[in-house]
This record gives C-alpha cells, structure tokens and sequence, in this order.
C-alpha cells in the first residue's frame, strides 16, 4: 500500500468573503477525488491511498471549532475519509513553515510521499498518484539513486544536483486564484535560503548517499544563465536555451523580461514556459539592466552564474567550457568571457568603434590571463556566494559602469574573506559573438549614457583614480564656453579691445578643440598605428574611421562630464577612472595623460596660429 500525504495549507484571508474559500476547497477536493478513484481502488498490484493534512492558522476564526472545522467536513462530504487538521501559530505569510510542519507528521505516520497543494488548485489528471510513483522508480533505475529520491523550490534545486528533478509533463493542475497573480496573503520568504540552508541540505544528502547507496552518480556542477532581456527576441534567446549541455553539470536558463510590453513574450512562454529549467519572470515596467540581473540573482541557486547579454549568439559549447575553467580553478571568483564583433572593416561607423576602444574590454581575456579588473556583463561567468554582491542599481538603465563596479566588490571579498580566494581569471574558450549595435549604425547616445554612468566609478573607487594632466574635449568646451561668457557679461558694462580680442580667441578655440582631438587621432591611427585595430581598413576610409573615433571620443567625454554635473561630483571634473584598476601598474594611467598632453599642445598650436593670422 502506497500512501500519498496530502499538505493542504487552508486560509480564509485575502478573500473577498471567507466562506470563498469553501467554494475553492471544494473545486479542489472534487478533482482531488476524481483524479484518484482509479488508483485509490483495488484493481492493480499496488494500492494507493489518500491521507489529508490540513494546516490551519490558530487566529483565522472562520475555521472553529478546530476539531470539527468546516474544511474537514467538506473532505469527508466528498468522500476523502482520512483527514487529519493541525493547528498553526505563525505569522502571516509563512505557508512553508506550515507545509514544513504538515510535512513531518506525514512522515511520522508513514506516508511514501507528501504532495504540496493549495487550496486554490483544481487537478487534472487521473490517475496521477500511480503515475508519479512509476516515475519515481523510473528515475532511480536511470540514476541509480534510491527509490524516492526527489523532489517547492528548496527540493527541486537539492535533488538538482543529481539530476533527479524533473516535471512531468502528463501530470497537471491549474491554480484557481494564484499562479502569476497576486497572492492572498504576504508571502514571507526566508532569507538566503538559497546559501547554508541549501548547502546543508546538498551536504546532508551527499553523506547519506555515500552511505545508502554507493552506486549513486557523483553531484553535479549547477550553473545557471542569466539573461535580462527587453528585446524579447526569439532568434537569439532560443539558440542560448537550446546550448549543449553537460552530462555533469546541471543548467537553468533564467530570462528577466524587462519589457511587459513587448509583443514576444506570450511566444517565449508557449515555447518553454513548461520546461522547469527555463525561469521567465516579466517585470511589471523597465526596470533596467542592473535591477533585471540583481533578479536573475535572486531567482538562482546554482554553484555559478553566467551572465549574457539578450543579442549576444553564444558558441554551442559555451556551457561545456564554462565547466572546464570553473573545475579547473575552483578558487577563482569569476570568469571573463571572450566576447568578439563581427568584422568591423566593412563599415567605418564600427570601425570608430573599434579604433576608439569601444570593444578593448570585451575581449581582455586574450591579453591578461588572470586577476583580471573586469569584464563585460554580455558573457560574464561569476561564482555565486554569499557576498552581499550585487549590481549597484544608480547605474543608468541602459548599462555603464554597473558591470565594473560589481567585479570589482566580487573581487574584493573573495580576495579578503575566502580562503585561497582569487580574483577574476581570463576563460577565452567561453566564447560569444557580439552584433554591432544598430546594426552597425551610429549610436554616439548609447555611448554617452555610458559614460554618463561610469563616471559615478570616480566617486566610488578614489583609489583607482588620477589626475588627468590636461582637460579633456568636454572639459575645454565647457570651460572655454565659461570664459566666453564670463566675457560677454563683462562687455556689459564696458567694452574694450581686450574684450573683444578674448572674445575673439575664445570663439576660435571652441570649433578648435574637436579638430585638434581629430587630428591626433588621424595622425595615431594612420601614422603611428597604421596596422592597428582594424589592419584590413586602408587609405581614405582609415581616415574617416579615424575621425569619427574622435566624434565618439568628445560624446563619451560629454557623456561623463554630464554626469558629473549632474550628481553634483564637482571634485570629479579632471579626473579619470584606470580601467586596469592598477593592473598594469601607472603605464595605462602615463599612456593616457601622454595623448591627453599631445591634445592639447596641438589645440595650443592651432589656436595661436589662427589667432595670429586673425590680429596680423
């Protein structure tokens, strides 16, 4: 005999009269007995049996008296007999420790199995009971596991790590009130359940295991995929579900939608919806990509997480090397992925893009080998840990500077407080292709929000800072634009040929201050690194690319600045981030002060030959 203990949680809250919940109850228990009546009658080998556990909370009156309260006689009117209520004192909210509670005394009374329910659920499958027991079996034949051996979000990622979680796709229900609406009641979640609760339970399974059951397979590496996505777009999120996977190493792809409007999210739910290790959750407005991954975070509970962007295309094998690198140096806090663009040759907008420096950290994984700074978030595979680390949600929306801020924290704890702890380690065979954005087009906005972004880094890591040895293009704007006016509101009260010769000079400065930035750029990248960057790209189109790396360059420039001004970071303006966190020591920081030097000698030199032709 086969006994399935059903955990029934009942409550009267959140409805918009108690006796609803009678109503609700007696859906369930009419399909609970229908579904059932094959299985619980004497007609096969095994004969399966019902036995109730209803959880009531002690202050929800609708339900006295508790010895004979109405949900037990509505059960018994229906004719499921055996029917057991427990009394419960817990704060509103807490339906696990209620479940956790009729769980145990099932256990204690020899139930084989202990199904969770609601009292909003309506069952559809008959015969389900002997259909869960076959697949019990069923799996510990294939996994060599004990008979039983499987498993509410907490048993699911356990028996996980074993390969025995699994859904079964004959067997369903629908929830009458719950499912993705809002609750009945504050759901009180327990905190970092997910870190030592699980890995208590991970640790308690894995010794009895290695006691009862030698034969069973070794635990498996948990690795989840985090995509925030606003696009929704089907041609690249299907290829990252459908990556190969490992036979020893268990993957869950989880997609935060940060977009309730897009028009592809009931497609990516009729396609993979059902699969239990694909997650969807839809944000209810556009949230950002900092709050979608700190999601993503959340939702996980795997040993590691790799982060990709939405439009990236992901090489097939890219979860099979992420196992590899994570075996291979299981100190490590991370991983930077190898991150590539198409050719940029073709076109001399990604060209700029690319002699600019736009792309330099989404490939470093091929130049530094470990302690890596940082790496970009579109292919970015992180150890999950207990940390408090997570991406800083001031960032803009749209990206810039969150990604550095948070392998920067990652690497810091797990240098300061793991043991043998390192930081991040370059992993070039985890490996994927990046779209030039607007399709190659120019995207000198996207650039500046970045920007706008990444400047906050300035504030936040003094210690990674400079002084830089010359205003940029944005500062010599603003300040010669300054001056400019400081002028013209001088002449207000008198004017004189001073006046007139600053003025002069300050209108001649600012259409000087782009030409002379475009000039050291032309000059770098045609005499000085004629080969690099974009080796194929030759002659006129060189120096248009080159150009426009300049254009690219002062909306960056402005980008920062502006965001400087706006957060008020005044102490900031004239000073720059080093994007090695001192890595490679003061030459990037010298290197950088050098051109901006150079910069402003050229601006020098042309601003005093216009304006001595100007007042010859």
């Amino acid at each position: 005999e086969i006994t399935f203990g059903v955990l029934l949680p009942i409550t009267s809250r959140g409805l918009s009269k108690p006796e609803d919940c009678i109503s609700n109850l007696q859906k369930f228990v009419e399909s609970l007995r229908d579904t059932t009546k094959t299985d619980r009658s004497n007609c096969f080998d095994k004969r399966y049996k019902l036995k109730v556990y209803i959880g009531i909370d002690k202050n929800d009156a609708f339900f006295h008296p508790i010895e004979d309260n109405c949900a037990k006689r509505t059960l018994m009117e229906y004719g499921i007999p055996d029917v057991e209520t427990m009394v419960f004192d817990y704060p509103p909210g807490s339906i696990c420790a209620i479940w956790r509670g009729l769980a145990r005394r099932a256990y204690d009374r020899g139930c084989q199995y202990t199904v969770l329910f609601g009292d909003d659920v309506v069952l559809k499958t008959i015969g389900w009971m002997s259909r869960i027991d076959d697949a019990f079996h069923a799996l510990a034949i294939e996994k060599h596991v004990p008979y039983g051996f499987d498993g509410d979000p907490y048993l699911f990622q356990l028996y996980r790590r074993w390969g025995c979680s699994v859904m079964l796709p004959d067997v369903k229900l629908t929830n009458t009130v719950g499912g993705e609406i809002a609750t009945r009641y504050e759901k009180k979640h327990h905190q970092n359940w997910t870190f030592e609760i699980l890995d208590d339970g991970v640790n308690s399974v894995q010794t009895w295991l290695e006691k009862n059951s030698p034969t069973a397979p070794p635990r498996l590496l948990t690795l989840d995929v985090i995509i925030p996505s606003y696009r929704v777009q089907m041609k690249y999120l299907e290829p990252i579900i459908r990556l190969n996977r490992s036979p020893t190493a268990s993957t869950m792809i989880i997609i935060i939608v940060d977009n309730p409007e897009s028009p592809n999210i009931n497609v990516l739910k009729d396609c993979y919806e059902q699969d239990p290790f694909v997650r969807i959750r839809v944000h209810n407005s556009n949230m950002g990509a900092s709050q979608a991954r700190n999601r993503g975070l959340g939702e996980s509970a795997a040993d590691y997480i790799l982060f990709l962007d939405d439009d990236v295309t992901p090489d097939p094998d890219i979860l099979l090397e992420c196992e590899k690198v994570i075996r291979q140096y299981p100190n490590a806090c991370g991983f930077i992925g190898c991150t590539k663009f198409p050719d940029p040759t073709p076109s001399i907008a990604s060209s700029a893009i690319t002699m600019w420096g736009g792309t330099f950290f989404w490939d470093i994984c091929e130049h530094i080998e470990e302690d890596i700074p940082w790496g970009v978030t579109a292919n970015l595979l992180a150890r999950r840990y207990k940390d408090n680390v997570w991406f800083d949600e001031q960032f803009p929306k749209t990206g810039g500077g969150e990604d550095i801020d948070y392998c920067l924290k990652k690497k810091r704890f797990f240098v300061d407080n793991v043991l043998g702890g390192e930081g991040f380690r370059a992993a070039p065979q985890v490996k994927a292709i990046h779209p030039w954005w607007n399709n190659g087009g120019r995207v000198y906005r996207r650039f500046m929000k970045w920007a706008a972004g990444d400047g906050a880094l300035i504030n936040m890591y003094p210690e990674l800072t400079y002084r830089d040895a010359a205003p940029n293009t944005a500062e010599s704007l603003l300040g010669v634009a300054i001056l400019a006016l400081m002028t013209l509101l001088s002449m207000t009260v008198g004017i004189t040929a001073i006046h007139r010769r600053l003025l002069i000079i300050f209108l001649i400065t600012i259409p000087l201050i782009p030409v002379a930035n475009i000039i050291f750029d032309v000059h770098h990248h045609m005499f000085v690194e004629p080969t690099a960057c974009v080796p194929a790209l030759r002659g006129y189109r060189r120096i248009l690319a080159a150009a426009e790396s300049s254009v690219i360059r002062i909306a960056n420039d402005w980008g920062r600045l502006e965001g400087h001004i706006r957060r008020k970071e005044w102490s900031c303006i004239g000073q720059r981030f080093d994007w090695f966190a001192g890595r490679r020591g003061g030459v990037p920081i010298a290197h950088e002060r050098s051109n901006s030097v150079f910069r402003f000698l050229i601006l020098v030199g042309l601003v005093t030959s216009v304006a001595s032709w100007v007042f010859a």
